[in-house]
């Protein structure tokens, strides 16, 4: 039963889990703040760092602009100056460019166009692709322009040297011989090397866009696509439409779908925005690590926390445990006590009622120790074997055995079943002579299932035991008078077959035709009185000459017996059908007579076939609670079920002599051979639909 916890109890506890509870949440508390800080602290930190980076990259990218810037006005002053001169074959501007691309590793390529596109190549090249650039975006966009101002292309690859670049263009403020626009190319490569150099993050990319959104280079981990819009992108729609540089956190981006902490700044001279961006995981990765360090240690600590509240409730509990156990413990022994003196006093009564009932019983009780010696019996043991109960108590069993081994039979066995009913055995009384008695006993289990003691009942059976004595001499005698009563009978008989016989071969032409008739009934009652008293010395052998019983297969008897039949049977063209379930049926039976059994009942079927079909006999059987329920059945003419009990009767005959032959005695021969082996032996049956005799054998298991 469960105890109630009373208040006074619970306080200690609830303090204790409130305690823990505090410590727990103060600990977690301070450990989100501190987690916080430091990841915005990093934050911070990289935020400035990619700052600096964004405004180290933008000085980078406005001097190579401007380098460009410079050198386009330059020429345009140069061409406006010379108008008679032609830029594409005039050595003094040729060496211009040359000393222009020397100081920038020619990374950086001047190109001229004419008014229809056509492209010019300063100094020329040999073997250069003629090209025309009339539809590329930034030579449409000088045209449009004013002359001096410049316009910035789309990525592209060139037609003349199939390299990605991305040109800076201007038309010509003084058109010279049909030349109107001057640019420079820049190669991608150069950038995105510069770049590239630049990035800090294994995750990071430094991108430069054009004002539209126009990615124009980049540099990352993985190369990506030059030439795509961003215009929808964060840095447009969340940096740029607010201030003109900053940093922002983009949780996808629109090329690599990288989460990035972005610095951005559009450049102020020219219609460009670098982007410097790095890898927000990338960023965290050192101060997660030191946060989930800390985390793993305060959840130690919090498991140590809450291990040692367990230990502290625990301990409380077993204080409480105790105090209560003690204050209950002088109630529960009080009970204890009164409770001992009822159970007493109820074995003191109960003892003595069972004495009485065992000093007044007729039977002898008795119970023996796991030595085999007397340790209770009845005082009925006087009235049957003679002693007082004082003379057997503590002495071996075995001294109320008649027999030297009865013990040790009885012994096996209980050991065999664990308990008799009826056990009958010879005790052996005070004055020496034995008297029957039936025991029922079993055996009493003592500690780890070994056997403590053996008690039962001892019945007098000496009238019983003398009274089936008596009739087991009485049918023994009656058997032997059968013997020799049919053995004796049979003597005249052969007598009187004999003198027939003579007087027949010497007075047979003296006689008249019904004297020779009268001699033929008298010849023919003779046979069958013989054959009735050979019927009855065997039926009288049955019980007096039998094997003793043991366990047989029965479809080795069946087929001898159908051997001894097989002339009758082919003769009257009949079928006998044996069931498969029967090939492995084993009985407890004499196989004589078993054979018998069979014969006896499939000749039956033989006999009493209907007229004009053939005899169809079928044998089999199943197994009903330890025996064998087997039948013989038949296609004859039947017998009416007024008569199915005597037909089992001695001499008993439903047909004439005339009709068909038999002495009556073959049905009873059954009987007796099945009662013999303590079985039954009954019909089933309707006039005209044949029989099915039944009966029962023990079974082998």
């Amino acid at each position: 039963m469960q105890r109630t916890v009373s208040a006074q109890e619970e306080a200690p506890r609830r303090a204790v889990t409130r305690s823990t509870i505090a410590a727990l949440c103060l600990l977690w508390g301070l450990f989100g703040l501190w987690a916080n800080n430091l990841l915005d602290e990093r934050r911070h930190t990289m935020e400035q760092v990619l700052d600096r980076q964004r405004a180290a990259v933008e000085e980078q990218v406005h001097g190579i602009f401007a380098i460009i810037e410079t050198f386009l006005a330059v020429a345009n002053h140069w061409v406006a100056a010379h108008p008679d001169l032609d830029p594409r074959s005039e050595p003094e501007f040729a060496a211009l460019v040359h000393d222009f691309q020397q100081v920038n590793n020619k990374s950086l390529t001047f190109r001229l166009a004419d008014s229809d596109g056509t492209l010019h190549l300063v100094p020329e090249v040999e073997n250069a692709k003629p090209a025309n650039i009339a539809d590329r975006d930034y030579f449409i966009a000088a045209m449009n322009n004013p002359p001096g101002q410049l316009s910035v292309s789309s990525p592209y690859v060139g037609r003349a040297t199939s390299h990605h670049a991305v040109s800076v263009a201007t038309r010509l403020t003084k058109p010279s011989h049909g030349l109107s626009v001057v640019y420079i190319a820049i190669e991608l490569d150069m950038l995105e090397e510069v770049f590239a150099k630049a990035r800090s993050h294994q995750d990071g990319v430094i991108t430069l866009i054009r004002k539209d959104g126009i990615i124009l280079a980049r540099s990352a981990s993985e190369k990506i696509e030059v030439g795509r819009s961003v215009a929808d992108g964060p840095v447009f729609r969340q940096g740029l439409s607010q201030s003109d540089h900053g940093v922002l956190f983009t949780p996808s981006s629109i090329t690599d779908h990288i989460p990035r902490l972005v610095a951005f700044g559009a450049l102020d001279r020219y219609p460009l925005v670098v982007a410097v961006g790095a890898g927000y995981d990338d960023i965290m990765a050192e101060p997660k690590a030191a946060i989930m360090r800390v985390a793993v240690i305060l959840l130690l600590v919090s498991l140590l926390l809450l291990l040692a509240r367990w230990k502290i409730i625990s301990g409380l509990d077993a204080l409480t445990a105790s105090r209560a156990q003690l204050l209950a413990s002088h109630d529960h022994l009080a009970a204890e006590v009164d409770e001992r003196r009822q159970i007493e006093t109820a074995l003191q009564r109960s003892e003595s009622d069972l004495r009485a009932i065992l000093d007044n019983m007729t039977d002898m009780f008795y119970r023996t120790d796991n030595q085999g010696r007397l340790s209770m019996v009845s005082r009925s043991v006087k009235t049957l074997l003679g002693y007082e109960p004082d003379e057997v108590l503590g002495q071996n069993a075995a001294m109320l055995h008649y027999e030297a081994d009865g013990r040790a039979k009885l012994l096996e066995t209980l050991e065999q079943s664990g308990s008799v009913a009826d056990y009958p055995f010879r005790a052996r009384h005070k004055l020496g002579h034995g008297v029957w008695v039936a025991a029922s006993a079993h055996r009493l289990p003592g500690p780890k299932g070994a056997v403590s003691a053996i008690e039962g009942v001892c019945r007098d059976i000496s009238q019983s035991r003398a009274q089936l004595e008596e009739i087991q001499r009485s049918n023994a005698e009656l058997e032997q008078f059968a013997y020799v009563a049919s053995h004796d009978l049979r003597e005249p008989l052969r007598m009187i077959a004999s003198y027939l016989g003579l007087l027949e071969r010497r007075c047979g032409d003296a006689l008249s035709e019904d004297g020779k008739e009268f001699l033929n009934f008298a010849r023919d009652g003779a046979k069958r009185m013989d054959r009735l008293v050979l019927d009855l010395l065997d039926y009288s052998r049955i019980g007096r000459r039998g094997e003793a019983v043991a366990p047989m297969p029965l479809k080795p008897a069946i087929d001898q017996c159908l051997r001894h039949l097989a002339m009758t049977i082919e003769d009257g063209k009949a079928s006998v059908m044996v069931d498969d379930s029967l090939a492995e049926a084993r009985i407890i039976g004499d196989q004589d007579q078993i054979m018998r059994l069979f014969q006896n009942l499939i000749g039956n079927g033989l006999k009493y076939h209907a007229e004009g079909r053939n005899a169809e006999i079928t044998i089999s059987g199943r197994q009903v609670e330890g025996n064998w329920e087997l039948c013989v059945s038949d296609n004859g003419i039947g017998i009416d079920p007024a008569y199915s009990e005597r037909i089992f009767g001695l001499f008993q005959r439903l047909h004439t002599q005339q009709s068909i032959e038999g002495t009556g005695i073959g049905l009873a021969v059954c009987k007796k051979i099945v009662e013999r082996h303590g079985g039954t032996i009954w019909v089933e049956s309707q006039p005209g639909q044949g029989c099915r005799f039944f009966f029962t054998l023990p079974s082998v298991f």
